[in-house]
């Protein structure tokens, strides 16, 4: 909400404070969903607890393609609908409220397939409920995220700010990456469901109490098909764009993969998934301070590149850690730690550097239209999930069980040079600072 008169400290603060909290909601919901819904169709046989299959790996990851396949279309077309809304609740919230109770239904069914065993039924409920909830994860997510360009004025604002949702980010991702295996382990698939819905429908409610300004100044408004093509053809949008398309596949591979990764390599059960999640988190706290303090002085896109690098090369070293030895568990859990210092960066910085690219583009077109923007990256990134999915489940073909590992292994490697070509990208993005 960008004010143009003086704003108080203590709104500020306050509307801060709801912001961040819908991040830790549609985080929780969407990593969740993300690193248990192969493992629920697809846990491999043998398993630890003699859970059937229900949809081989390859045919859920066509049904996760399908089920993002509507999502583009939707990012992209609520973002300039909600550019271009003016009504007395604002533009963002109306959009933000009706996706919430869809975007649970859809989640809980997600984890409640019509049979019991394998079936073509489970892998179309599957489809169907994706398409529910990423529909209404993008009807969410296009304008909350624009609301980050108004409500935080400065640069520095910005980096405050995104430092805060990358915390907001963390937690979100700690919940589901470490309570999740282990809700299921004791309580079940659809009990985590429930459990985890609750608390996302409190978190995502918390922004609708964010009050908009109302008194914008009169933009220029833009045809839909117009302002596409500018955000499409911006030189600062499109190197940046292109670094996250190859860094966001890199990161669902990961965590798609996280379960096998537990059972298949370290021989364990899917509970200790929450051990190695664990250590990722802790990783990442640990660098939220240091990419703060490089960001402000390095700039965000050099801070950005070297996390990438160091993300690579750190998933490259996962990948052949099996080769050097097995059993040792404490070089495992470093390495994952040390991957998790790498994503401090990614946490934090990307929304700061989208804000600036928004910026300069209304400095060029006189709108400001940050909810395209975000729902044009927010389409990408529904792809990317889709892809990441399909090539997940080609590569666990392979193999992902203790016998048969080696689509396990090789997912790291594909991951770790998707990033490090995610850095070399980066570095033709133009806005140094």
């Amino acid at each position: 909400m960008k004010q143009f008169g003086k704003k108080s400290l203590s709104l500020e603060n306050v509307q801060w404070l709801l912001y961040i909290v819908g991040t830790f909601g549609y985080m929780l919901l969407s990593t969740t969903l993300l690193a248990m819904h192969l493992y629920r169709y697809d846990p491999g046989e043998p398993n630890p607890y003699g859970w059937p299959i229900l949809a081989s790996s390859a045919l859920v990851g066509v049904a996760a393609l399908l089920g993002r396949a509507v999502n583009p279309f939707v990012s992209i077309g609520v973002g300039h609908i909600s550019d271009q809304t003016y009504s007395q609740w604002g533009r963002r919230r109306p959009f933000m409220a009706i996706a919430i109770l869809p975007m649970l239904i859809g989640f809980v069914l997600v984890f409640a397939p019509p049979r019991p065993y394998a079936s073509p039924w489970n892998a179309v409920h599957l489809t169907l409920m994706l398409i529910v909830f990423f529909v209404s994860l993008s009807t969410y997510m296009t304008p909350y995220q624009a609301l980050f360009v108004e409500i935080a004025d400065t640069t520095q604002q910005r980096l405050h700010l995104s430092t805060l949702l990358g915390i907001s980010n963390l937690l979100g991702n700690a919940v589901g990456l470490i309570a999740a295996p282990w809700l299921v382990e004791h309580w079940g698939f659809l009990n985590m469901a429930f459990i985890v819905s609750g608390i996302g429908l409190i978190s995502l409610v918390m922004p609708l109490a964010i009050r908009e300004d109302l008194k914008l100044p009169n933009l220029k408004p833009l045809p839909f098909w117009n302002s596409l093509q500018t955000v499409g053809q911006n030189s600062t949008f499109k190197p940046y764009l292109a670094s996250l398309v190859l860094l966001w596949i890199a990161t669902n591979v990961i965590f798609i993969c996280s379960n096998y990764f537990v059972v298949a390599l370290l021989h364990r059960d899917i509970g200790f998934s929450s051990v190695v999640n664990g250590a990722i988190v802790g990783g990442a706290i640990v660098g939220l301070v240091p990419v703060h303090v490089l960001a402000s002085r390095w700039g965000k896109k050099a801070t950005l590149r070297f996390s990438l690098t160091w993300l690579g090369c750190n998933l490259l070293a996962i990948a052949i850690w099996p080769l050097w030895t097995r059993d040792n568990l404490w070089l495992c859990l470093a390495l994952f730690t040390l991957f998790g210092t790498a994503m401090s960066a990614i946490l934090i910085l990307p929304n700061a550097i989208l804000a600036d690219i928004i910026d300069e583009d209304a400095k060029q077109t006189g709108t400001q239209r940050g909810a395209i923007y975000f729902g044009t990256s927010a389409m990408v990134m529904t792809l990317c999930s889709g892809v990441s999915s399909i090539l997940t489940g080609g590569i666990l073909m392979l193999g992902k069980t203790p016998v048969q590992p080696l689509g396990v292994q090789l997912i790291y490697l594909v991951a770790g040079l998707l990033t490090l070509g995610a850095a070399w990208v980066l570095s033709f993005y133009p806005l140094e600072k």
